[in-house]
């Protein structure tokens, strides 16, 4: 199961990013979530003077291109089955770095289809970035292919915000 999961990163982490299940949770019991543990290593971000730019959405940033480029469709869309996806990542800010901007709390809805739901909690040190995606259609139509396209784009547009951490000023002393 950890080398199935390990293939699997690799479609969902940003370009050049690498990652390894450390471990799992939950694993054992249907009562409690599944969640695993992971290490990454590669460019996280890019650092500009006094700022680091993330990825907000670190497990949804390339996941959602399907679809946005392919104009027209001849044959009906089989997404095999329906799907919940919570990624919830939980950044740790460096010493002295604060956020400067964050992904607002949105959603964005396709009636009867997909709702995509973005929320961000912070405290002191630390920022909780959720990306829920629920789809429940399976097979669509080649004739509904323009509004299931659409969709798709709105949410590439929206994986692509970034979380952007600035380094706090320190008073000159003495």
């Amino acid at each position: 199961m950890r080398k199935q999961f390990n293939e699997s990163l690799r479609q969902v982490l940003p370009q050049g990013v690498t990652g390894e299940v450390d471990h799992f949770e939950g694993l054992d019991s249907s009562a409690i979530v599944l969640s695993a543990a992971i290490k990454v290593s590669g460019p996280l971000g890019t650092v500009t003077g006094k700022r680091i730019l993330l990825p907000a959405f670190f497990f949804s940033s390339s996941s959602s291109t399907q679809f946005v480029s392919e104009t027209n469709r001849t044959v009906p869309v089989d997404m095999h089955y329906a799907q919940q996806v919570i990624d919830d990542v939980i950044y740790h800010l460096p010493a002295g770095f604060s956020v400067e901007s964050a992904p607002q709390p949105a959603q964005i809805p396709w009636p009867e289809h997909a709702v995509l739901v973005t929320k961000t909690t912070s405290a002191p040190g630390v920022i909780d970035i959720k990306h829920i995606y629920a789809r429940i259609f399976i097979l669509m139509d080649a004739k509904q292919y323009p509004e299931l396209r659409a969709y798709y784009q709105k949410m590439a547009v929206s994986d692509q915000q970034q979380l952007v951490l600035s380094h706090d000023a320190t008073p000159a002393g003495n």
